[in-house]
């Protein structure tokens, strides 16, 4: 009976031997398949350097989400030249840029003089079709030195600028005066000491 039992015995680790022998010479697992994870780019998006520009100064309009180098349009999409009534302000195109390699197209868009309110911009991707708005709120220019009642670029004229003149005058003729006197008083002098 022990005989029949150490056979067991034996054979048992013989055979867990020949299994991990097997396991040994088997080809490794192999290693869970290494993908690639593409960089995901930044959600489409338009953003401004300034929410509330100035007629007549500049905003930074960048857009984000295009294909790389491929040509971004930035347009208002309201009138320009019927909101400003301005012969020069000519319709809705604004600038056309090229994206970088990332898809980010970024344009200096120069604000009309003579308009104030909500001015909205449409970036459109020529190739994608990708298209992005943004508004700022454009404020009146605080009016210059030069503006008298509201009117911009006329001479300052009426009572006031009488008395100016008047003053101004004044300095010139005493100043020419001045002058005028102290050759005098040169040349008297110059005359009194040739003549000892």
């Amino acid at each position: 009976m022990r005989c029949l039992k150490a056979a067991g015995t034996a054979l048992a680790g013989l055979a867990a031997a020949t299994a991990l022998g097997a396991a040994a010479h088997a080809e490794p697992n192999p290693s869970p398949s290494s993908t690639l994870v593409e960089p995901q780019p930044l959600p489409s998006s338009a953003t401004v350097d300034n929410q509330n520009p100035v007629a007549g100064g500049t905003v930074i309009v960048t857009g984000h989400g295009f294909n790389p180098f491929e040509w971004v349009s930035f347009d208002a999409t309201i009138d320009l030249a019927a909101a400003t009534r301005a012969r020069n302000e000519a319709g809705t195109h604004l600038a056309i840029v090229q994206a970088d390699a990332n898809g980010d197209a970024s344009a200096t868009i120069q604000v009309p003089a003579g308009f104030t309110g909500q001015l909205p911009i449409l970036l459109t991707g020529q190739t994608s079709g990708t298209t992005l708005s943004v508004a700022v709120t454009v404020a009146a220019a605080p009016p210059s030195a030069a503006t008298v009642g509201g009117i911009t670029g006329l001479p300052v004229t009426g009572p006031g600028a009488l008395a100016y003149t008047a003053a101004g005058l004044a300095f010139i003729v005493g100043g020419a005066g001045l002058v005028t006197v102290a050759r005098l008083r040169r040349t008297a002098h110059v005359a009194a000491h040739a003549s000892r």
